[in-house]
């Protein structure tokens, strides 16, 4: 993310409407999927992908501010995408993970808990059990 903001000369704080602290937090989540789910270190292109999947922005319509958080169930549904990828041979591949993510935002699924009870249904169908 940083390379980015500074070949096209933005300030990350105005583009993302981020503070730095947002930014020392979206590492910090990367490195821990990272350590936990991939075969390899995060880069910087890895921490703007995980800001993309985890981050709500909202503007305040008094003030023209933006806030950005980080909701649980986004990052818990990242770590999700990272864990089936894994499962599947494809440690930290984004286009995997991202397929994931899709599918499950195709299907509704917003929640840790969604995603489960969807992977038990699916696999009771298929008589996994």
């Amino acid at each position: 993310m940083a390379e980015y903001l500074g070949y096209r000369c933005l300030d990350a704080s105005t583009y993302f409407g981020v503070s730095e602290q947002e930014l020392v937090t979206v590492a910090a989540y990367t490195d821990a999927i990272f350590a936990r789910f991939a075969r390899r270190p995060p880069t910087d292109a890895d921490r703007a992908s995980v800001f993309q999947a985890i981050h709500l922005s909202e503007r305040d319509e008094q003030t023209g501010t933006w806030t950005v958080t980080f909701p649980k169930d986004r990052i818990d549904l990242l770590m999700y995408a990272f864990e089936q990828a894994a499962l599947a041979g494809k440690q930290g591949d984004w286009k995997y993970i991202n397929g994931v993510l899709g599918r499950l935002a195709q299907r509704g699924i917003s929640s840790l808990g969604q995603a489960e009870d969807y992977d038990f249904d699916r696999d009771e169908n298929k008589g996994a059990f």
